[in-house]
């Protein structure tokens, strides 16, 4: 019985085979056509390189400057990528600027209390040098236009600073008078302690290298790499046997469904 299954497998699987068979040129042509178009292809690829810049957000009193989050969104931006443009030796297109440079967030802590604490700007060049400098320009444009908003939010805290000053002294003074009364005197005491207590706080946020600096690199920038190649034999691997799936399937296809399909039209 068993060997009756065998045979009647057999005879079912016969005209398929035959049909391969009949185009097994066809089958064996697709995958070595597909293998070396993969190949010619992969030999001419181009080197290509990537250089790495970090870049710390400045504060004023602890307060980010500018929304980490846009600016690693804003980066890739057309109007953005205009102005790095302006400082590349060679012009480049815009969309082609859009697919060499990336921005990304690092971050730290768990849950709600995580925070961007860096800000990853990554440039990819025909060479070291081209993926340098369009890393670097892209760096110091974020620094410039980040730095642009640190010193008009500083400048106010700063005016700040020397208004308070200027009130205590002119408290001081005036406290010397001998024609105020001992009310007087101790309201302009009691006011004069508050304002240096809040001009100490604010010389403190204002001085402080934790609380308040300007936006720049975190550390030099990183040499150019040039990106890993991809594993070529995976993907000739991939072609071949995806064109000798094909060349089955048309195999099959030659076989059995062009007869039906002329047969189909000769009756129309």
């Amino acid at each position: 019985m068993q060997s009756n299954n065998q045979d009647l497998s057999l005879i079912d699987l016969a005209p398929y085979i035959r049909a391969i068979w009949k185009y097994k040129w066809l089958i064996i042509i697709l995958p070595l056509i597909s293998v070396t178009i993969t190949l010619v292809l992969s030999l001419r690829e181009k080197p290509s390189y990537i250089a790495t810049a970090h870049i710390k957000i400045g504060k004023v009193w602890d307060l980010p400057v500018g929304d980490p989050n846009i600016i690693a969104e804003l980066v890739t931006k057309s109007p953005f990528l205009l102005r790095v443009n302006e400082k590349l030796s060679k012009k480049r297109n815009i969309d082609v600027l859009s697919r060499a440079i990336t921005a990304e967030k690092l971050e730290a802590g768990k849950g709600r209390a995580r925070y961007v604490y860096l800000v990853r700007l990554t440039g990819r060049g025909a060479s070291p040098e081209l993926a340098e400098e369009l890393t670097k320009a892209t760096a110091e444009q974020v620094i410039f236009e980040s730095n642009q908003i640190f010193d008009k939010a500083y400048t106010a805290y700063e005016n700040r600073e020397k208004e308070l000053k200027k009130k205590i002294e002119e408290l001081k003074t005036s406290a010397t008078s001998t024609n105020l009364s001992p009310t007087e005197l101790y309201e302009k005491r009691l006011e004069t302690e508050l304002l240096e207590t809040e001009l100490s706080e604010t010389q403190i946020n204002n001085q402080s290298p934790l609380k308040t600096f300007k936006t720049a690199f975190a550390q030099e920038i990183e040499p150019a790499k040039q990106v890993p190649s991809p594993n070529v034999y995976k993907f000739l691997a991939m072609a071949a046997s995806t064109a000798l799936a094909l060349g089955v399937l048309i195999a099959l296809a030659l076989e059995f469904g062009w007869p039906f399909l002329k047969e189909a039209v000769r009756r129309n």
